[in-house]
């Protein structure tokens, strides 16, 4: 999970750093919009009484001019923020599926390694009950035999068997 997390993060991370590149942007839309309003008002504004006319209409032409690099530039940052936005939710889909067909891997692994140490597990239970029997078996003999030291000696390696059975049993749980 640490893995995906600091996935998140940097995904995180990087959202907020266009986030601020678009505030920015923003901003300066709003900024080239009001200055485009402003040219507007000076260019249709009639001309003052002061001024002659050839003034007026160099400074007609002159606002026009700024006005067309202004509005160029409000729709190429358009553009480009359009693009940006279109950009970030393409990897934003990108990661998700990534983050999905990761997890998918992941739950299959789980699964089959869960199998494989189930099958070891059965494995090794099928080759210590052979040897439980035996030394019960050995165990039971040596009694009947009178012999209890060989008696205690196999049911101490019984013991033994059964805890080392147990421990294995408890290694190869793959859900713990």
């Amino acid at each position: 999970m640490a893995h995906r997390s600091d996935h998140l993060r940097t995904a995180e991370l990087h959202l907020k750093w266009t986030d601020d590149q678009f505030r920015a942007a923003k901003l300066e839309v709003q900024n080239l919009k009001a200055e485009l309003s402003l040219l507007t008002e000076h260019i249709e504004a009639p001309p003052s009484k002061d001024n002659d006319h050839s003034s007026a209409g160099r400074s007609t032409k002159k606002g026009k001019d700024e006005m067309s690099d202004i509005i160029w530039r409000l729709d190429n940052l358009e553009k480009v923020m359009k693009m940006e936005t279109e950009v970030r939710h393409e990897q934003l889909q990108a990661a998700c599926v990534r983050w999905r067909r990761n997890d998918v891997h992941q739950r299959l692994f789980r699964e089959t390694q869960a199998h494989a140490f189930g099958n070891i597990a059965s494995a090794v239970r099928a080759f210590i009950q052979p040897l439980e029997q035996a030394l019960s078996e050995s165990a039971q003999v040596s009694i009947r035999a009178g012999d209890l030291e060989e008696a205690q000696r196999n049911q101490d390696q019984l013991d033994t068997l059964v805890r080392l059975a147990d421990v294995l049993a408890g290694c190869l749980r793959f859900d713990q």
